[in-house]
C-alpha cells in the first residue's frame, strides 16, 4: 500500500508540474497527504490552492471535507461536504459525497445524521469499507448494536484482514485525541477484535 500511495504522490505531484492550478491534481494531492500519510498541514494548504483554483469543483470541496473532519473542525466539514453536494448532486461516485457527509456529522457527534448519510452511501455502493466503518461507530454511537452485527459481518467479508489494531495504527483518519479515541472505542463496541 505504501508503494502505491507513493506512486500516486508522484502522479498527482507531476500533473501540477504540468499545470500548477490543476484543481483535481490539488485536491487529489491534498486528499491523500490527509488521509494516507496525516500530513495534515500540507494538506489543506493543497486543498484551499483547489479550491481557490477552481471553486465549481465538487471534489475540491469534499476531499476538503474529509480533512476538516479528520482534524476536528465538522462543522466546517459538514459545510464543506453539502457544498459539494450542491454542486454535483448526480455525480458517479455520489456514495463518496455522502460517505464524507456521514463522517463529518460522526465527528460532530450527530450520530443520527451519520447514520442516515452513511446508510445513503451504502445505498449507492455497498462494498466501501470506509462506510461501513463509520456506519457501524455510529450505530455504536447510537447504542443500535443489532445494526452493528450485519455491518461488521459485512466489512469482514470484503476485508477479512481487517485488525482494529492495525486500523487504529494505519488508517484510521482522526488527528483530534477525544474523536479518535471514540471512534476506536465505538468500533470495537460495534464488534471489531481489538
Amino acid at each position: 500500500m505504501a508503494e502505491d500511495a507513493g506512486e500516486g504522490v508522484r502522479y498527482a505531484m507531476r500533473a501540477l508540474e504540468l499545470d500548477r492550478q490543476n484543481a483535481l491534481a490539488l485536491a487529489t494531492l491534498g486528499h491523500m497527504k490527509s488521509y494516507l500519510f496525516h500530513d495534515y498541514d500540507c494538506a489543506r494548504l493543497y486543498l484551499e490552492r483547489a479550491r481557490a483554483a477552481c471553486p465549481n469543483s465538487a471534489l475540491a470541496w469534499i476531499f476538503s471535507s474529509a480533512t476538516a473532519s479528520y482534524i476536528g473542525c465538522c462543522q466546517e466539514a459538514i459545510q464543506y461536504a453539502e457544498r459539494g453536494l450542491r454542486l454535483s448532486p448526480y455525480d458517479r461516485s455520489l456514495y463518496c459525497s455522502y460517505f464524507f457527509l456521514a463522517l463529518a456529522y460522526y465527528g460532530a457527534g450527530d450520530y443520527e445524521q451519520a447514520i442516515k448519510w452513511s446508510r445513503m452511501s451504502r445505498s449507492e455502493n455497498p462494498y466501501c469499507t470506509s462506510n461501513l466503518r463509520i456506519l457501524a461507530a455510529a450505530l455504536a454511537g447510537k447504542q443500535e448494536f443489532d445494526g452493528c452485527k450485519e455491518v461488521v459481518q459485512s466489512l469482514l467479508y470484503l476485508e477479512p484482514d481487517f485488525s482494529l489494531g492495525r486500523y487504529a495504527t494505519t488508517r484510521q483518519p482522526f488527528c483530534e485525541g477525544e474523536v479518535k479515541k471514540l471512534y476506536l472505542s465505538h468500533l470495537q463496541s460495534a464488534g471489531f477484535s481489538p
